[in-house]
């Protein structure tokens, strides 16, 4: 459901079909443009696969996972990885398996244009805190002292780089790895689910894809804990540690909210998160 005019995209949710809107009052659905000008064209920001950050590649189900940092990526390739290859131990099913492969973001995606692209976001507010707790838990360097959130949320780029080992591509906002590079504000992906409703969103990308393994393994593990990553759960972690489990008590004034809303003001606008309201947990 976009609009296009003069090369320009405006990305609209699509209303949904199969959830009844007392739950649910938009589903993302298939987003991206169709026109064959707005395909096989790079994202902002790419992940590569010797930095952890590529994506997932099938060459026999034609799809692309685009790894969004802090945004489940580590989550969702385990996922792929464990059903189709039967191991999380290693980057792919092995050597040019057509099942899975791990690679280079933006070069996948201008060499699939016409492969099934999909992604997965997350409500920022959550996101931003999840990447100061990762750049304070997971890679502060040893010399600088302990930050706060709301030190950390007023640090520029430069001043996170100083402060921690963690890349600042972490704190960048999501609609840089899955929109245009030439700043149209056009997707390079033809579906965007949403962490908050993992189940529900991930069931219609598998009936994209068709996969019987991704499908047997996904009804397998329904409900269960073990398709949470621990091991990237810097934000959950420490929001039971520091905050009660409650995500609100990290944002302590409207002040505060603001500037993360403003550094992340176009997650909010194309993601149609709302830029002032804090989940609730």
């Amino acid at each position: 459901n976009n609009n296009h005019d003069n090369n320009k995209c405006i990305l609209q949710p699509c209303e949904t079909d199969n959830v009844s809107s007392s739950s649910h009052s938009f589903d993302f659905g298939f987003l991206r443009y169709q026109n064959k000008h707005s395909r096989g064209v790079s994202m902002r920001t790419s992940g590569t696969a010797h930095a952890g950050s590529g994506c997932a590649l099938s060459r026999k189900y034609q799809f692309l996972y685009i790894h969004v940092l802090k945004s489940g990526g580590m989550t969702i390739k385990a996922f792929l990885k464990e059903a189709l290859c039967g191991t999380t131990k290693t980057l792919s099913c092995g050597p040019n398996n057509e099942l899975l492969q791990i690679v280079d973001c933006a070069a996948a995606v201008t060499s699939y244009p016409h492969y099934f692209i999909w992604s997965f976001v997350r409500n920022p507010f959550d996101r931003f805190y999840s990447g100061y707790a990762m750049a304070k838990h997971g890679g502060k360097i040893s010399s600088v002292s302990s930050f706060s959130f709301e030190d950390f949320a007023y640090m520029t780029q430069k001043e996170r780089r100083k402060s921690s080992l963690t890349s600042t591509s972490h704190y960048l906002p999501q609609t840089n790895f899955l929109f245009d590079i030439n700043h149209h504000n056009c997707p390079i992906v033809d579906y965007v689910g949403r962490l908050e409703r993992f189940r529900h969103d991930m069931q219609i990308v598998l009936n994209q894809i068709q996969s019987p393994e991704l499908q047997t393994y996904f009804d397998n593990h329904r409900g269960k804990d073990d398709m949470h990553n621990e091991e990237t759960a810097f934000g959950t972690k420490n929001k039971e540690k520091e905050l009660g489990g409650k995500l609100i008590n990290a944002y302590t004034s409207n002040d505060l909210i603001q500037h993360v809303a403003a550094e992340l003001k176009t997650d909010f606008q194309l993601l149609f998160y709302n830029n002032t309201v804090i989940p609730s947990s």
